[in-house]
């Protein structure tokens, strides 16, 4: 496989930046709507999702629940993709008030 050494754009920049800011936003959210419940943490887990087999990646958090603990990965996406995602059968995400998180 073959990289092509190539710089960012400024518009790939801003992007990259927003995609950030948006980020940090949404993990001090989650710490002041759900304190001790939530946990801002980065950082590449495995998790066994059957006997035998796990599967590695990122994780951007970790609510802590009845049922233990739920691992969050944060993504943004334009409205465009984020149709296009819906439209291959990617759940939407259920929309409440800012403020108002619910218990479950």
């Amino acid at each position: 496989m073959e990289f092509c050494e190539r710089s960012p754009t400024p518009r790939g920049l801003a992007i990259f930046e927003l995609g950030q800011a948006v980020h940090d936003w949404v993990c001090g959210y989650l710490a002041a709507a759900f304190g001790e419940r939530f946990h801002s943490v980065e950082r590449e887990v495995e998790l066994e999702v059957a006997p035998g087999l796990c599967v590695r990646g990122h994780t951007d958090g970790i609510f802590e629940t009845g049922e233990g603990p739920l691992l969050l990965d944060i993504k943004t996406a334009s409205a465009r993709s984020a149709q296009r995602m819906h439209e291959q059968g990617v759940p939407i995400a259920r929309k409440r008030p800012l403020g108002r998180p619910s218990e479950d």
